[in-house]
């Protein structure tokens, strides 16, 4: 039974596209990955930790109703991630110095997971908003919850196996 008021249904409808997205992003991520056969730096893995950390909030959210509690984990990854990301292009912002990767739409991957970061907190802006006491009353799952729960595992246990074998359990 999904939510009966509009707004309840927009808020629940906007966390489980921002879920989707993440995914695909991250997805895009490890696509890139086994096509250009460029293996992701120890910074690029932090990313993608700080975007599995983002997509937390909205997932809680999802099997527990939508509490602030749950956009404040979503935060802690928006500050990991962003600021890795913002590290990664101040380290390759000075003229002459080489820039790390192939560059997609004329942009490197960590200018765009500083997007992604920044459009984050925007739409959580947005949805605190939206917020009402109301909503945090647990729905229960129906087919699209279960798809974005199965695609966000399915990339964590894909990133914790990606990280093992590129850098083992200590990184020198």
């Amino acid at each position: 039974m999904s939510p009966t008021n509009p707004r309840q249904q927009t808020v629940h409808w906007l966390n489980i596209i921002w879920v989707y997205i993440l995914c695909s992003v991250l997805s895009g991520a490890y696509l890139f990955q086994a096509v250009v056969h460029e293996n992701p730096c120890p910074l690029c893995e932090l990313q993608r930790i700080g975007m599995l950390i983002v997509g937390m909030g909205p997932l809680l959210n999802l099997r527990w109703g939508i509490q602030p509690r749950h956009y404040a984990v979503s935060i802690t990854g928006m500050l990991i991630g962003g600021a890795v990301s913002l590290f990664q292009i101040c380290l390759h912002i000075c003229p002459g110095f080489p820039t790390f990767g192939t560059r997609v739409f004329g942009w490197e991957l960590y200018t765009w997971a500083f997007l992604v970061f920044a459009s984050s907190l925007l739409g959580l802006g947005l949805l605190l908003f939206l917020w009402d006491e109301k909503d945090r009353t647990p729905q229960p799952l129906q087919i699209p919850e279960k798809i974005a729960f199965g695609f966000y595992i399915i990339l964590c246990f894909a990133n914790i196996i990606t990280a093992y074998q590129l850098f083992g359990l200590f990184h020198k």
